[in-house]
């Protein structure tokens, strides 16, 4: 069944070849195929397993994206090439926004941070481990220390604010 433009948003709208993505993201087709559709791959005993696709496109039958699954793509590229966050926890991080969340377009709709080792959702006040399937945090005390690396448009840490006291916690980094 095709949707009419009418019916959906235009954050919806199927507009985009996993061609045309991969070109406007700088990725290469093969990642941003694997993401939309899914990969088949050889297990070490040689049984075929399939993973599952990450991004739901905006049209499954013509496998066309909208801007939505564009941001989608974006953030996974980011994740994965910039915060090297390893592909099973984005994976469990997925599933668990999804879940709790109840949304499709989990790295869309949802604000999605990380300190590098992890992926953190802020859930009803609580700094929540996505990648650790809802692991609560004190979310002050992680906020803290991500806030205390200045990094630069890379990334690449430029400036650390280390802590200079082992009994108090500075909740903004002195200059």
């Amino acid at each position: 069944m095709v949707r009419k433009h009418a019916d959906i948003g235009i954050r919806d709208t199927p507009a985009y070849t996993i061609g045309q993505a991969a070109h406007y993201l700088g990725l290469p087709y093969s990642t941003v195929k694997s993401w939309v559709v899914g990969q088949t791959y050889h297990d070490r005993e040689g049984q075929e397993k399939f993973l599952k696709p990450l991004v739901k496109p905006a049209d499954k039958e013509e496998k066309l994206l909208s801007f939505r699954n564009l941001v989608e793509l974006h953030v996974l590229s980011v994740t994965r090439r910039e915060y090297k966050i390893p592909m099973p926890q984005v994976r469990i991080a997925i599933e668990y926004i999804k879940r709790t969340l109840r949304t499709e377009h989990p790295l869309s709709d949802v604000d999605i941070q990380t300190d590098r080792v992890d992926l953190f959702v802020d859930q009803l006040g609580e700094f929540v481990s996505a990648s650790r399937a809802g692991q609560v945090t004190m979310k002050d005390i992680v906020l803290q220390y991500l806030n205390r690396i200045d990094r630069d448009k890379h990334g690449m840490p430029l400036r650390l604010y280390p802590f200079t006291r082992k009994a108090s916690v500075d909740p903004q980094p002195r200059y």
